[in-house]
């Protein structure tokens, strides 16, 4: 099995919006209860990571406007920009479901998450 077998908008997806698998297995955890908050304890204790690790993940999420973030104590909630996110997302799912070792290589294959947060950042400037 290839990374040519996993489809092309899945791949721009991951490549821009996905740097850990922790990040992409909360997001897939999140968008199969949409109406349900979420709080930084249940997200650790769901994806066996460290509290710390949990908040940053949902915190990536809100920034990448894949999750709103509500009150305090903080909740998060799967809310996607539009419905093509939404259903790309789920397809997503289904497609890691399949192909779970090839994309959690594609990930763990991209440049450090550091690096990745500096150009999203740059990005994010010049578009001003």
């Amino acid at each position: 099995m290839a990374e040519s077998d996993i489809p092309p908008e899945i791949l721009r997806f991951l490549e821009a919006n996905i740097d850990t698998v922790p990040e992409l297995e909360t997001l897939l955890m999140m968008s199969r209860a949409p109406e349900r908050s979420w709080i930084v304890p249940e997200v650790a204790s769901r994806n066996y990571i460290t509290l710390q690790r949990a908040e940053d993940t949902l915190n990536a999420l809100h920034r990448r406007g894949l999750a709103s973030r509500e009150a305090t104590p903080p909740t998060f909630r799967f809310t996607p920009a539009s419905a093509d996110i939404r259903e790309l997302v789920a397809n997503l799912g289904r497609c890691y479901q399949a192909n779970l070792a090839l994309i959690a290589t594609f990930i763990h294959s991209k440049p450090s998450a550091s690096v990745r947060e500096f150009a999203r950042a740059f990005d994010l400037k010049k578009d001003h």
